[in-house]
């Protein structure tokens, strides 16, 4: 069994050292795999010159939601991107993790401002890993499964914006290795 695993790792060093502390996805293929609106109609969304653009009608907590594999941000419990938008608005972010449960006790949240160009807003989770709906429950940061964004939380947002550069832990590509053979 050990000669098995030292295999894999020899092979696939990035999957095994890498992968499970961080996701970057910087949109260069305009693929919007992994990410869903709660409600499609109230968030389309298209890969654009390298960008997410999300053409948003999101009222109350409807919300856009990036899922990937399992990974550990204990180390480094952020989430940080660029974000354009026409009209400012309150994006706030919450973690999601393997058991289901969300980073909502003490809301993760800022004002992004109307601009032309990309913006970078860094969201910082330390000390913020507990649940208070639907039921009280602490959430394991050793096992992030998705990053969920509101848009003008409670209330609603109309408009297009577009993310670049989302990461959540460590930058670390969402495909980490392409090993020649």
């Amino acid at each position: 069994m050990k000669r098995v695993y030292s295999i894999l790792l020899l092979f696939f060093p990035g999957i095994f050292l890498y992968a499970q502390t961080g996701v970057f996805v910087d949109f260069s293929t305009n693929s919007t795999a992994g990410w869903q609106g709660t409600n499609p109609a109230q968030f389309v969304l298209a890969g654009i010159s390298q960008t997410l653009r999300i053409n948003c009608s999101s009222t109350g907590y409807e919300n856009l939601e990036f899922s990937f594999p399992s990974i550990n941000i204990s180390a480094n419990p952020v989430v940080s991107l660029k974000v354009q938008a026409p009209s400012s608005f309150t994006l706030r972010v919450d973690l999601k993790d393997i058991n289901g449960r969300y980073t909502n006790a003490n809301p993760v949240q800022q004002t992004v401002t109307a601009s032309a160009g990309f913006v970078t807003y860094t969201f910082n989770f330390s000390g913020r890993f507990n649940q208070t709906y639907p039921t009280s429950a602490t959430v394991d940061p050793t096992k992030i499964i998705a990053a969920t964004f509101f848009f003008n939380p409670g209330s609603g947002y109309t408009n297009t914006v577009y993310f670049d550069d989302v990461t959540v832990g460590d930058p670390i590509p969402l495909i980490p290795c392409r090993e020649k053979f």
